[in-house]
């Protein structure tokens, strides 16, 4: 669904929407959850700026989003592992950052709190303007 600019009304954004729309009951009392869907766009921003880090200190770029995701406290489960070899440890179980797991908002905020952990942790000895510089060259403007 997407808001008219015409009117106060929500439409249908595809086709598909518009069936849906289509099968609800009519006159009937019902709840209505909204959710903004995430977009692409920010997603690849994000992750061209991750690949482009992970190449220069030699990491994959998933270990690396692994690591922010880490950082930013996306923890989901804390597990205490017991092995014969080493003893007692600890698991993490990282929260996903996929489409049906985060929504645009909360991914935004992500991004937000990965990119100061980026340029902290890794880009640290960089002025500020050279940052900026070198992200907008890697990877242009961060999507609105």
């Amino acid at each position: 669904m997407c808001r008219d600019d015409r009117r106060v009304a929500l439409v249908p954004a595809s086709d598909l929407d518009y069936d849906r729309l289509r099968s609800i009951r009519h006159r009937e009392p019902m709840q209505i959850e909204t959710r903004y869907t995430r977009m692409g766009n920010l997603q690849r921003w994000y992750r061209g700026l991750v690949s482009r880090i992970a190449e220069g200190i030699d990491v994959s770029p998933e270990a690396l989003h692994c690591e922010c995701k880490f950082k930013a406290g996306l923890i989901e489960q804390i597990i205490m592992v017991k092995a014969a070899t080493i003893g007692a440890g600890v698991a993490v179980r990282l929260k996903s950052t996929s489409y049906s797991a985060m929504d645009q908002t909360s991914f935004e905020r992500y991004v937000d709190v990965a990119t100061e952990i980026l340029c902290r942790d890794y880009l640290g000895d960089i002025s500020s303007r050279a940052r900026q510089k070198l992200i907008l060259e890697w990877v242009g403007h961060r999507p609105k």
